[in-house]
């Protein structure tokens, strides 16, 4: 879940949360740490409000910069074990508040 604070980190006076340049920060230190990782998004990651207009706009931005091509995953982890992620997918359009996390349909 959550990559970014939601406090302004910079001079652009915008929530960090959810932005291409909290994206790229989270990519540049996962990158980093020189072994395999998977990540999911949590309900902040798509509260980039100050430069994506939609859930869509927000959530395709977190794909293309973090490598994935959706927003969740499993892998056989050891015989009879399957790590699954699931990724929140709404932030805007949330049906009771910002702060729930929601799993869309594909993922279930």
């Amino acid at each position: 879940g959550d990559l970014g604070e939601s406090l302004k980190c910079d001079d652009s006076n915008q929530l960090f949360a959810g932005t291409s340049a909290c994206f790229k920060l989270a990519r540049e230190y996962l990158d980093g740490l020189d072994f395999p990782y998977a990540v999911i998004g949590g309900n902040h990651d798509l509260e980039g409000i100050d430069e994506f207009g939609k859930n869509e706009e927000n959530l395709r931005a977190f794909l293309k910069i973090l490598g994935k091509e959706r927003p969740y995953f499993s892998h056989e982890i050891a015989e009879k074990t399957l790590l699954v992620g699931l990724g929140s997918t709404s932030f805007r359009s949330a049906r009771y508040s910002s702060h729930e996390v929601t799993i869309d349909a594909e993922q279930l």
